[in-house]
């Protein structure tokens, strides 16, 4: 009986040695390079050479329409890590911020293996109205939240419209 159970056990052994062998072949080899190197890295800080924390940094390949965002750290620093969706080649790198004035670099070109390094110093600016979107200037409006529902309605026509009850259609009474 032992004798039956051992080819058994050893073309199940077979098999799942192979099966492991296999399935680290399909991993992305990127994403495990060894040196571990990002193709973009740079720091974030302000005019006063403070660095940034929790600044997003975004890089747009050129002629393409895929931005991908890295963060800055508490020392200001970021970088797109080679798995990043960031591949060779040239891309408009920038900053877009309320608080800040917009600070974009065009054509910084990307080449695999290596790091191409980009700082950014931001200088202040007084926010305006044109720089926000409509739900931050109505959450910045003085007032309870039935009085600010009160304003929309009268001002603003598809949130009327949307609060109006459903017409009971249809309804056998």
């Amino acid at each position: 009986m032992g004798a039956k159970l051992r080819p058994r056990f050893i073309t199940l052994r077979y098999f799942l040695t192979a099966l492991t062998l296999a399935s680290g072949s399909f991993l992305p080899v990127a994403s495990f390079a060894a040196d571990g190197k990002p193709l973009l890295s740079g720091r974030v800080t302000s005019s006063a050479r403070q660095a940034l924390a929790g600044i997003p940094v975004r890089a747009h390949r050129d002629n393409g329409n895929v931005g991908v965002f890295a963060y800055t750290n508490s020392r200001g620093e970021y970088s797109f890590p080679d798995w990043s969706d960031l591949h060779a080649g040239s891309y408009s790198v920038g900053i877009e911020l309320p608080d800040f004035v917009p600070a974009n670099k065009d054509a910084v070109m990307l080449t695999g293996g290596k790091t191409a390094r980009l700082d950014f110093t931001l200088q202040s600016k007084q926010p305006s109205v044109n720089d926000a979107n409509a739900e931050e200037i109505a959450m910045a409006l003085p007032g309870t939240e039935e009085q600010l529902l009160d304003i929309a309605v009268q001002h603003v026509p598809f949130v009327a419209a949307s609060l109006e009850k459903p017409q009971d259609q249809g309804r056998v009474a």
